[in-house]
């Protein structure tokens, strides 16, 4: 009764193995500041963690819900697609792991995304062994643009069928960059069939968190640039 939640309702007629039970999955919180919850109500940058006694940094991921999909769908394979996404061993790998223990999802393929020129030799380092085989890592932008070469959501319609499972984060620090994507993803059908989760940080007017990382966004221009967008 606390989180805002999805009712999976079962549709007539049903299957043998089919249950009549409505499933209520739980939706994480809407917060102001686009970030953990408490953030506003903190000190700044950083939370107290009363669990542990110590200080969580403003990166916090721990009010996200990782729902089992096989709860409510089925499942053929698993991607992870991350546009902007710095080095295997920052917030993707916390995220692969969240998935992993708390959704039970091993991910076939990642695809990560990072404009920000990065040594290639210190990328392949600090990927997990076992996880190399699996990361197809772009030092380069990503685009909106369907077509592009460098488009996500290129790879998505080609490579993915609508019984796989995708995650898509964004967070590229680049608004109108982002909301192109983002309203390409509603006006297309094929690739909301596709994409099961997404994970954006819509960097917009209003919100605290520009004084903490996002820098100035008082002068941001356009639609979708403000917190009630």
């Amino acid at each position: 009764d606390i989180l805002s939640h999805f009712a999976v309702i079962p549709v007539r007629p049903l299957g043998t193995n089919c249950s009549s039970e409505v499933l209520y999955l739980p939706i994480e919180p809407l917060a102001v500041a686009l970030r953990h919850p408490g953030f506003p109500c903190s000190d700044g940058r950083q939370l107290l963690d009363h669990a542990s006694n110590s200080t969580a940094t403003l990166v916090r991921t721990d009010y996200l819900v990782f729902m089992p999909p096989h709860w409510y769908t089925p499942m053929r394979r698993a991607f992870f697609f991350d546009l902007g996404s710095t080095y295997f061993d920052d917030l993707l790998k916390t995220l692969l792991q969240r998935y992993r223990t708390l959704a039970g999802i091993e991910f076939d393929r990642i695809f990560a995304w990072e404009a920000k020129p990065l040594s290639p030799q210190q990328y392949w380092e600090r990927v997990d062994l076992n996880m190399t085989h699996k990361v197809h890592f772009y030092n380069t932008p990503t685009s909106a643009r369907i077509t592009h070469p460098m488009s996500a959501l290129r790879i998505i319609l080609n490579d993915v069928e609508p019984d796989d499972f995708v995650v898509f984060k964004l967070d590229i620090d680049d608004n109108p960059t982002e909301v192109k994507i983002i309203l390409t993803i509603l006006q297309t059908p094929a690739l909301i069939a596709r994409i099961d989760e997404v994970l954006w940080e819509h960097h917009v007017k209003g919100s605290p968190t520009q004084w903490y990382g996002w820098g100035n966004m008082r002068k941001s221009k356009g639609r979708y640039t403000t917190l009630g967008s």
